[in-house]
């Protein structure tokens, strides 16, 4: 019966708390039942498995309740606590199978997400759950794919905002950068990034032998590569030259 399951979640022993927050999830009637002063009462919790299992419930709730608590979502995305975002990844993906009509919370917190990524990590492993969200659910939302969002986000300081941008320079067509901007990332602390940006440089300098002064300053950058894969291409280059 639902009320009596229901008065278990504001039991003082946690294990209570935790299974009946899974029986709750079980059974409709008692979630439809579910208070608000319950539900909030576990979201304000200092325990973080007492909110965890409020954060399984907000994620059950009706999609047009869910749509507006994406300051909610957004906060717990963000959380310290890798029990919180883990529980909360589930109701970002229900948020984002819900279609037309949960379009504009999806890209509000998509646009939160990528913000996010340009600041200090909060603690470990945060800017990798937030690039899963981005690359996972909320994929088809994900903003900043221009080439001029890219590059930013490849000369950005933090490292998830640098890891955001490696993953959609393949998007990007060869010409989406000069060659100056492709020899500048060639020195690029992310492998993926200058094994695109060498192999640009490459395909445009083709024959070798033709390579314009003009071109040749444009290279510049690449001689100042920290990494032997770049810093070997470049000595092979300026030496065909």
């Amino acid at each position: 019966p639902a009320p009596p399951l229901l008065t278990l979640l504001t039991d003082p022993e946690l294990p209570v708390v935790q299974v009946a927050s899974q029986w709750v999830l079980l059974h409709p009637a008692a979630l439809a039942q579910l208070p608000a002063t319950t539900l909030q009462a576990l979201l304000a919790s200092p325990d973080v498995a007492r909110q965890a299992c409020g954060v399984r419930l907000l994620a059950a709730l009706p999609l047009g309740v869910l749509r507006e608590q994406t300051d909610l979502l957004f906060s717990y995305s963000q959380s310290p606590e890798a029990a919180m975002r883990e529980a909360v990844h589930p109701a970002i993906a229900r948020l984002a199978e819900g279609g037309e009509d949960t379009r504009a919370a999806c890209e509000q917190l998509a646009q939160r997400l990528h913000a996010s990524l340009f600041r200090t990590e909060p603690a470990e492993g945060v800017h990798a759950d937030t690039l899963a969200l981005l690359h996972g659910p909320l994929h088809a939302f994900a903003p900043g794919q221009d080439a001029d969002s890219v590059w930013r986000a490849l000369q950005a300081q933090s490292t998830g905002a640098q890891q955001y941008g490696a993953h959609c320079l393949p998007k990007l067509a060869d010409t989406a950068y000069t060659l100056r901007q492709w020899a500048t990332l060639g020195r690029h602390a992310d492998v993926r990034v200058r094994e695109r940006a060498i192999a640009t440089v490459g395909a445009q300098l083709t024959p070798i032998h033709a390579t314009t002064p003009e071109q040749a300053d444009a290279l510049l950058p690449l001689a100042d590569s920290a990494f032997d894969n770049s810093q070997g291409y470049a000595r092979q280059l300026f030496g065909e030259q």
